[in-house]
């Protein structure tokens, strides 16, 4: 579900997004596909793969199926096919051997982990982990280069979080829990969610209400069912698509540990928890001892730990959860473009896209450019010291230009301008990102607290592109006689 959170912001940013899965597990391929995105299954493998008795292998490499060399073989057998920045690994049986041999061919990896067990080959590493000891060890797990983004401010979560967390009042949490979730993930094997329940039914008090969210491979769903039909302060879930709603009107939460204790801490959901799988043990643990959660082992601890709730209330968890995702995926696109200083060759490439009409309708420029006029346009345009000009580059290839004008540091503004070239990578989410750096020069170098700019009335793609970044129209107060026709242009700003 992490990998489908960045996808899903990515998708939004114009990137184009595909999964890699080896799994027949049906409720996770639905989700992946009723979001819109492409799913390569990889075979699975019918054979017994012992990898733990190898030397040198993850603690968690039986989980792939197959061995590493298969799995990356296979893998590179779907990206071999398709145009590929970057690749995104979530998986703890993935080492830096697996992903040296898929880094091939300019590709860029991130890798998401939060146990810091074993050594990985990557380009950016996420973990949203609250241990403050992540960071030294990471610096021996990876290599120099890798830029590491570590801590509980880059959790990856899903954006509705974010939407129904301005929804709650957390006054109203304080006290004896009234509204409960319990959400124990996965087949649920040794029966928890039952446990759970029966001793809610024993010890809350009248009108307590208890979500009981439950996942299409529980293996006692049948069970939960039948439970939650003969006593009316349970409601059932199964394979619920409204997890944030349910836990954004919660006071109180149960469950297991994994993603979702980001999702609670980031929506400030006092939780007691249950460590389910070895990996959870240390980060839960760790969690516990600075008040973020509280576990129970047995039922016992269990029973006692829910008398002394429905008693005495609870408290809201620290606040240090954050969601990381607009972060991340912006480092993600900023790695692939560049600002750079003109060059000749750049200037000659400018006068080739502009030969196409389109683009010059966008700058309402009436007549197609001759060469003498355009060079003689663009020596000028960089000699002229009074502003800063760019070249927008995708790894290694020149797609655009952008640059900051009419710099008033009277007046506490400045104007910018950008545009893509390369109409193949028009729509895809680089304007974000060439925008985003070319605010962050006006507002941390100049020093200007409003950008203004101007837009064809016809081009409603840009209009509607700069809309969803902060910028309202306004009344221009910067002379427009360069344009075609002044009514023909909008004038923008946003203020920092």
């Amino acid at each position: 579900m992490r990998c489908l959170a960045l996808a899903e912001y990515l998708q939004e940013e114009g990137s184009q997004c595909y999964f890699v899965i080896r799994s027949d597990n049906q409720e996770i391929l639905s989700i992946i596909r009723n979001k819109g995105f492409f799913v390569f299954q990889l075979r699975l493998s019918h054979e017994v793969i012992n990898c733990r008795s190898n030397s040198g292998e993850p603690e968690h490499a039986h989980w792939l199926g197959v061995d590493w060399a298969t799995d990356a073989a296979d893998t590179n057998s779907v990206l071999n096919d398709l145009k590929i920045d970057w690749i995104i690994v979530d998986h703890y049986g993935l080492d830096m051997k697996w992903e040296k041999s898929l880094r091939g061919n300019g590709r860029l990896l991130m890798v998401i982990d939060d146990l810091a067990d074993r050594h990985h080959d990557c380009d950016l590493l996420i973990d949203p982990g609250v241990d403050s000891s992540l960071y030294t060890k990471y610096q021996t797990l990876t290599t120099s280069n890798c830029v590491r983004l570590i801590g509980p401010k880059y959790a990856i979560l899903r954006r509705e979080f974010a939407e129904y967390k301005k929804s709650i009042n957390f006054e109203k949490r304080l006290g004896v829990p009234k509204n409960i979730v319990v959400m124990f993930g996965g087949s649920d094997s040794d029966q928890s969610t039952l446990q759970v329940l029966h001793l809610i039914l024993k010890l809350a008090p009248p009108k307590t209400k208890v979500e009981v969210i439950v996942a299409l491979i529980n293996v006692n769903k049948d069970l939960i069912l039948d439970f939650c039909n003969l006593h009316t302060m349970f409601r059932p879930h199964i394979a619920s698509s409204e997890i944030a709603l349910i836990l954004s009107r919660a006071d109180f939460a149960i469950g297991s540990g994994g993603g979702a204790t980001y999702e609670r801490l980031f929506l400030g959901l006092p939780a007691l928890l249950k460590v389910v799988a070895k990996n959870q043990l240390k980060p839960l643990q760790y969690m516990q001892s600075i008040n973020l959660i509280s576990l129970y082992e047995t039922e016992d601890e269990l029973h006692y730990k829910l008398v002394k709730v429905f008693r005495d209330g609870v408290k809201r968890p620290p606040n240090i959860v954050q969601d990381g995702v607009p972060v991340i995926c912006d480092w993600i696109l900023n790695k692939l473009i560049g600002l750079n200083s003109p060059l000749p060759r750049d200037v000659r490439q400018t006068f080739k896209w502009l030969q196409h009409e389109g683009l010059r309708n966008q700058f309402l420029m009436s007549e197609q450019p001759q060469r003498r006029g355009h060079f003689h346009y663009w020596r000028n345009l960089l000699s002229d010291t009074s502003q800063k000009v760019f070249s927008i580059y995708f790894k290694n290839q020149h797609i655009g230009n952008a640059g900051i004008k009419n710099i008033d540091l009277k007046k506490d503004q400045s104007e910018l301008w950008l545009y893509i070239g390369e109409t193949i990578f028009q729509g895809v989410g680089h304007g974000k990102v060439v925008l985003t750096a070319l605010e962050k020069i006006i507002h941390k170098e100049l020093l200007c607290s409003r950008v203004v700019l101007h837009v064809s009335k016809n081009n409603n793609h840009a209009y509607h592109f700069y809309i969803r970044n902060g910028y309202t129209v306004t009344v221009d107060d910067i002379a427009t006689s360069k344009f075609r026709s002044i009514d023909q242009v909008v004038c923008m700003e946003k203020l920092f």
